[in-house]
């Protein structure tokens, strides 16, 4: 985005001095594209899919006048509100497929999301799931793998965790080769 917006002021001839006031107009056209970009990507989405109703999922980045911000706080009682637990809670046997998948693999293919899956699967199968604090992001193909079970099909750039889970939680997974793919 910011060779493209080089390239539209000017290209190599873009003058940069002073520099205070090509960044002020680098920056002006930089933050315009953020919420740009925000609102293009929540208009190309066709289908969502809101199992958890999480208040938190929804949130936009946030201008604070000097920069953007796209910080999300750790989820408390006080700032959240969703229905991750319950819907994790119907999830228990596909749960205990999938650590005895996990227990069952070459340490050397369980990344360190699959451990924090793993730690979490247990912790719920025993208890409850452990929404507070910053879970849902730490396990976040584990969420995905659970809905995915009502799709036709996933695809991901993200093979070392879904090409472990898809099949104890019973999920259709197709790797989608970014890394070979990318310019470079």
């Amino acid at each position: 985005m910011f060779a493209q917006l080089i390239s539209l002021l000017g290209g190599v001839d873009y003058p940069i001095n002073p520099w205070q006031e090509a960044r002020r107009q680098l920056l002006t056209h930089l933050d315009a594209q953020i919420a740009v970009s925000w609102e293009e990507f929540r208009s190309s989405i066709d289908k969502i899919f809101d199992d958890f109703e999480c208040t938190r999922a929804t949130e936009p980045p946030t201008d604070g006048g000097e920069r953007w911000s796209a910080v999300v706080p750790h989820c408390t009682k006080a700032n959240t509100r969703c229905t991750v637990v319950s819907y994790v809670a119907r999830h228990i046997d596909n749960l205990k497929r999938l650590l005895e998948a996990l227990s069952s693999l070459n340490p050397t293919d369980i990344t360190e999301e699959l451990r924090s899956i793993r730690k979490v699967a247990a912790e719920t199968i025993k208890n409850t799931y452990p929404w507070e604090g910053t879970t849902c992001r730490s396990v976040g193909d584990l969420l995905i793998g659970l809905q995915s079970r009502s799709g036709k099909v996933l695809i991901s750039s993200n093979y070392k965790e879904h090409a472990q889970m898809c099949a104890p939680l019973g999920y259709t997974f197709k790797e989608f080769p970014v890394s070979s793919i990318r310019s470079k």
